[in-house]
């Protein structure tokens, strides 16, 4: 059998079988360097749900027999039946198109049944950020003689997550060596993308972080500068309930202490002291300059209203 004749086999085979053309889209996306988080994403909603949908449709899993009505069919799925915002939808969409994309390229599949469709306009929503009598709050110094070590980690986290505007995933991954007070920045050594970057540190967060490593005692450069107390890696999800329970603690009613609710903050912060979204966009390791586009138009907005309350 000649060698073209061979390869068209084994594609059609790879087209028409779910589980196998979808480990060949992970693996391309994880040569492509996605993130672990986005490589679980995508195992998730493609692996999970979308196929849940199609059994429980009793549609066909063979990518190759999928028309365009299939994919609307779990669109309205989503939206109507369960309930799903549509943010969570236009995000599904995304991950659909990226596989199908993927495999009509690659001439897997004969024809794409996503290319006639269109994601899901998702409304613009102001984002919440921490009101000022919030920081005052939580940012005000524990009393040493009162606070555990985790009750300071704590604290250190949120000035240096209120500072920064780093993710969550940024900060669990800052090692003692990344820490550079003298110079005043902190290199991310894990940014979307695996990207690098270096983030300026003001004078407090520069008393803090000083403060807070003759406390954490690191053994050596490569320790995580954020850690329990046994000196392990804090992981995402105990970052985030931490934050939580510490805003309980000094009684915050009515919000939830979140990681990216540090960051907005920081954003809002940045733009409303007149900030260039350039050096917003490098700040935050944004690949593209949009997403800090829709910054400056939220908070933009709301610096014009507070000068006209002060008029």
């Amino acid at each position: 059998m000649p060698f073209e004749q061979r390869l068209r086999g084994q594609k059609e085979a790879v087209g028409g079988d779910f589980d196998r053309s979808l480990q060949i889209f992970i693996a391309d996306r994880k040569r492509a360097g996605c993130t672990e988080r986005t490589i679980e994403w995508y195992e998730e909603v493609l692996g999970c749900y979308f196929r849940k949908f199609l059994e429980e449709r009793r549609l066909d899993l063979n990518p190759n027999k999928w028309i365009s009505t299939d994919i609307e069919d779990y669109m309205d799925y989503l939206l109507n039946e369960r309930g799903c915002k549509p943010v969570t939808c236009k995000n599904r969409f995304s991950a659909i198109r990226a596989w199908c994309n993927f495999l009509y390229k690659k001439n897997y599949i004969e024809s794409n049944p996503i290319a006639s469709l269109a994601p899901m306009k998702v409304k613009k929503e102001v984002t919440k950020t921490l009101p000022d009598e919030v920081l005052d709050k939580i940012l005000k110094k524990p009393d040493m003689a009162k606070c555990t070590f985790a009750d300071f980690r704590d604290w250190a986290i949120m000035w240096t997550l209120f500072d920064t505007g780093i993710r969550v995933n940024e900060l669990v991954h800052i090692r003692i060596q990344d820490v550079h007070l003298d110079e005043a920045y902190i290199l991310i050594t894990h940014g979307k993308g695996q990207k690098e970057r270096p983030v300026g540190i003001s004078k407090t967060l520069f008393r803090v972080l000083q403060k807070y490593l003759t406390i954490r005692e690191p053994q050596t450069e490569y320790d995580f500068l954020f850690c329990n107390s046994f000196g392990e890696q804090l992981s995402k999800d105990t970052v985030r309930k931490r934050l939580h329970e510490y805003g309980d603690k000094v009684g915050i009613k009515g919000m939830t202490l979140s990681p990216h609710k540090f960051r907005y903050t920081f954003a809002k912060h940045y733009i409303k002291n007149g900030g260039d979204p350039f050096r917003l966009q490098k700040a935050l390791g944004h690949s593209s300059i949009e997403i800090v586009r829709n910054y400056v138009e939220m908070f933009g907005s709301d610096v014009i209203e507070a000068h006209e309350q002060i008029i």
